[in-house]
């Protein structure tokens, strides 16, 4: 990334697997720990393409795609020009992920290639890479921008983990089954090569 004085804290995973709430938890705990860290929330939800495919069932296309992903990899690199740590809910890769399984005609393909290979660069310059695994089901977060395919999920988690293993990134998974405290303080265990995470 352009500020390599900020480091970059990946969560990532399929929908429904708590990577906002374990963010979120991670942005309090350190700020609490007089760490300078900036949270980087999902940009899906705020990506007016993305508003008229979850909200307006309007069908997924290449340039909804390629907008969300250049609006997110500019975030990433603007919203952490001051902090020390970024915590990013979802990674550039996660954007390709859902491309691959959910776009399939003809005239995308030159485009989805490129956007591939861009992606691919920007997830290089993540430090470190939390992978969720446990799954909640959607109902039980009465959330419209989430898709009910339970098949989908699937195909998206397998070729997000194959993204990262072209890429040659490490992905460290968090065990199945811990609550949210016990995750805070498992991924913070983690974080110890990227910054001091011990409280003062």
């Amino acid at each position: 990334m352009a500020n390599r004085s900020t480091r970059y804290v990946v969560v990532d995973g399929t929908w429904c697997v708590g990577k906002s709430t374990l963010c979120a938890s991670l942005v309090g705990t350190l700020k609490s720990r007089s760490i300078l860290v900036a949270g980087f929330p999902e940009v899906a939800r705020r990506n007016v393409f993305m508003e008229d495919i979850a909200v307006r069932n309007r069908p997924v296309d290449a340039v909804a795609e390629l907008h969300l992903l250049c609006e997110k990899m500019a975030s990433e690199l603007e919203v952490c020009r001051d902090h020390d740590l970024a915590i990013v809910d979802s990674s550039a890769l996660n954007v390709v992920a859902h491309m691959r399984e959910m776009i399939f005609t003809p005239d995308s393909r030159s485009l989805k290639s490129a956007m591939e290979v861009l992606a691919a660069e920007h997830a290089k310059s993540y430090d470190l890479v939390i992978y969720l695994e446990d799954y909640y089901e959607v109902a039980r977060t009465a959330d419209s921008w989430r898709p009910t395919d339970e098949r989908l999920r699937i195909a998206v988690d397998r070729q997000l983990r194959r993204l990262y293993e072209q890429s040659c990134i490490e992905v460290r998974a968090v065990p199945r089954g811990l609550g949210l405290s016990e995750k805070i303080d498992w991924t913070l265990s983690q974080m110890t090569d990227v910054i001091d995470c011990e409280p003062d």
